[in-house]
């Protein structure tokens, strides 16, 4: 099993990353320089979309602290589909 971090911050607009670790780079393809403060969601997407659910869970997530966790459909820098399980906790 493979995993990976990254480390955002929900506060800003667009919730932009401010850290990944060595294996996303090697999981997604992209470099820590094309990805630093972009929304990663974005730039993972490639076409899949967020149903409305999950976005507002994720809001509420994101601005109460609560866990939240979900699969989603996620495409690498090659165009690659792969399976992205996103485990939310915010440090308060």
């Amino acid at each position: 099993c493979q995993f990976c971090v990254t480390i955002s911050d929900p506060r800003l607009p667009s919730c932009p990353l401010l850290a990944v670790s060595d294996q996303f780079q090697t999981i997604t393809g992209y470099s820590r320089e094309e990805v630093i403060g972009k929304n990663v969601a974005t730039l993972l997407s490639g076409g899949c979309k967020l149903r409305n659910l999950d976005k507002e869970q994720l809001k509420r997530a994101s601005e109460t602290g609560e866990p939240y966790a979900q699969v989603f459909v996620h495409r690498k820098k090659t165009g690659e589909l792969f399976l992205d399980l996103m485990d939310l906790r915010g440090l308060n």
